[in-house]
This record gives structure tokens, sequence and C-alpha cells, in this order.
């Protein structure tokens, strides 16, 4: 089966009604989202998880279901996401299985928010390789942004990981849902919109390439300038959002790990690498930040983990910094 995410369409992967494939060995649920649940199973000798779609969820519609298979091939394909092994869509249901969209993936047993907020033996592994656990979700973001690809419904329980006894860190980043991503990979097909990649592309076009940084008069260059400030945007927006909704999972959960906000602060991977980075940006870029977080979606995302009060660019920044100021 060709798994080419620029071309895949349902087409391909069609079954009349879902059966199980033999070879599949099929164990305990593990969680569920608002789209799909998770299923432990066992594929080719391998420990993976099938997800599964849940009744009335977005990946039971064509659309919605090509679109989040496209992003989380790529994904795949770019080592953000667990490695798909094969897909199928299932036009009606079986007794025991929903119509939808199935995907069979590499397991990881741990997500960032059970390790900082629940786990206690896994937050002394994420205090002894703190490091190593901030530049690999670094470098997932930054891989995201290189490949123009926009996740913005980024938080801890969304970034699974695993932590090998030899000390190797392996982070992985979830759900690919079309009302919270976007790619320029298919930008050729005229049935996905992206809004946020269009407002980056017309805010720096040729009348304000130079309020940007992009010398417009640098000819083929300027190309180049021009899609490494967007890569840029992109990939600062993104620690934004994930910095500042794991300080909020961390303050929100506190009942539960009973850590002080001191402690709470320095176990979070993510807001030292974001307030250093919103530090060595230019003002301009920042405001480019500033603009895509009040974009309506990314903002509902934001309302939606941290409340309407909380949700404003300034408390997100402060939040990325690991600055609890909840209201």
């Amino acid at each position: 089966m060709d798994l080419d995410p620029h071309t895949i369409t349902l087409a391909d992967i069609t079954v009349p009604r879902t059966r199980i494939p033999e070879e599949l060995h099929v164990g305990r649920e593990l969680g569920k989202g608002a789209n799909n649940k998770v299923c432990a199973c066992e594929w080719e000798g391998e420990r993976c998880v099938m997800r599964v779609p849940r009744r009335r969820s977005d990946t039971q519609q064509r659309g919605s279901a090509v679109w989040e298979l496209r992003y989380t091939l790529r994904a795949s394909q770019l080592r953000v996401g667990p490695t798909v092994r094969r897909v199928w869509y299932a036009r009606h249901a079986s007794r025991d299985w929903p119509s939808g969209l199935y995907m069979i993936m590499d397991r990881y047993d741990d997500d960032l928010e059970t390790v900082l907020c629940e786990d206690h033996s896994a937050q002394q592994g994420a205090r002894e390789h703190h490091a190593l656990l901030e530049r690999a979700i670094c470098s997932c973001l930054e891989r995201l942004a290189a490949e123009r690809m926009f996740v913005f419904d980024l938080k801890p329980s969304n970034m699974v990981l695993r932590i090998s006894d030899a000390g190797e860190v392996d982070v992985r980043i979830i759900d690919y849902g079309r009302d919270f991503c976007e790619w320029a990979g298919c930008l050729t097909d005229p049935s996905r919109a992206t809004p946020h990649l269009d407002f980056l592309t017309r805010t720096l076009d040729a009348n304000g390439d130079a309020d940007y940084g992009v010398d417009a008069g640098a000819d083929d260059g300027a190309d180049d300038m021009r899609a490494a400030v967007v890569t840029h945007i992109l990939f600062a927006t993104m620690m934004m959002l994930l910095a500042s909704t794991t300080t909020f999972a961390l303050y929100d959960t506190r009942d539960r790990h009973r850590m002080d906000a001191e402690t709470r602060k320095r176990i979070n991977p993510v807001c030292h690498a974001a307030g250093r980075l919103l530090d060595s940006m230019q003002g301009r870029h920042v405001q480019l930040v500033r603009k895509l977080l009040r974009m309506d979606e990314v903002r509902g995302v934001l309302r939606h983990y941290h409340g309407r009060r909380n949700a404003g660019t300034h408390r997100t920044f402060e939040y990325a910094r690991g600055h609890e100021v909840v209201a």
C-alpha cells in the first residue's frame, strides 16, 4: 500500500465493512479523545496501538478523515508523530467496530501530562533528563515549522514519549485533527484552506517584507529569507502554545502532584526554552506571533484550555515563561 501523504485518498484505503485483520491481536482500551479511542494491540510482533474512530466523530466524515490521514502520515515521515504501520477507512460499521478511519501506530506508554502531573517515579526521570526532553520537544516543533505544518492543539497529553534505560529520549506528537492542523504540502488541493499560513504569506508580501526583516530587493534570496521568517514565526507560535498549556496543566493539577510553584516551573521542560526564545526575538516577529495567537481558531484553543480571561497574548506569554498569573 502506498502511504504517500501528498497523494493518498480514501479510495486507496477504503474497505466495505470493518474487519480487524486476523494477524492483529487487540488488547485493552488505553484511553480516548474527542475523535478516537486507543486500544493496545500487537502487530507483526511489535507493541502498537490502534486508533479507533468514535461514533459521530470527525474521523467518520470522509473529508476530515482524509486530511487527518495526510497530516498524520506526514508527521510520521518527519519522525514527529508515531510511525504509522497500517491504515484503513471502513465505509460501514460492523457489529463491534464503527465506520471511519483506523490507524495502527507505534506505542508510547507515557504522555507528558502523566509524566509531569501524575506519575511520581516518571517525574524523577523527567528531572534527570530535563535537557534531553527539552531538546527533543523543540526538535519536533522545529521539524513541523520547517515543513510548514502548523499544529495548534498542543498540550502535554498530546506529547507521547519514552525514556530508555540508557537515557535516550524519544518524543512524538499525536492528534492531527483537521480543525487544528494546517500543512502547506497540499496547497494544490482546493478542498483544504490554510488561513494561518495564508495570513503569514499575505503579511510578508512585497509591500511589507522590509517591516519583517526581508530584503525585497534581494532577488532570489528574498524567497529564502521570507521562508526563514515564516518558519521562525511558526516555531515560536507553537512553542508559546505548548509551553503555556504545560504551565497551566501543572498549575491545574497541583492538588494531585503537590509540587510548589518553583518546582512546577523547574520541572516544566518547555518554559525555559520558550523564555529564551522570546528574549532573543525581534519585536516585529513577536508582533507576528501575537497576531497568530489572536486569530479565532488559535484563541479558541487557548480559551478552551485556559479560560476566557487567561487566553490573551500577555498571559499566554507569561504562562509560556512558566509564570502563573491565573485569574
